[in-house]
C-alpha cells in the first residue's frame, strides 16, 4: 500500500522525489502524482494524527475520475 503520510512527510524535509520513491518502495511517478495533488488541494505535513492513510488517500484521489476505457461499453 503507498504510504502517503510518509511521502508527504519527506517531501516537507526538503527529500528528493526519488529518494521518497525508494524510501517508501512507490514509482517515482506515483510520488509525483500525490505531490500534485496534495498541492493542488493544500494538503501538506504535517497532517492531523486521527487522519489514516487511507482516508489521505480518498481526499488526495476521490475527485480523479476514472477514464472510460473501450472495455467498460
Amino acid at each position: 500500500m503507498t504510504q502517503y503520510r510518509e511521502i508527504l512527510r519527506l517531501h516537507s524535509q526538503g527529500i528528493s522525489q526519488r529518494n521518497i520513491a525508494v524510501s517508501c518502495t512507490s514509482l517515482r511517478n506515483t510520488v509525483s502524482k500525490i505531490f500534485q495533488r496534495a498541492e493542488e488541494l493544500g494538503i501538506a505535513s504535517p497532517l492531523e494524527k486521527e487522519l489514516s492513510d487511507g482516508e489521505l488517500r480518498q481526499r488526495l484521489f476521490a475527485e480523479v475520475e476514472k477514464q472510460p476505457t473501450l472495455y467498460d461499453y
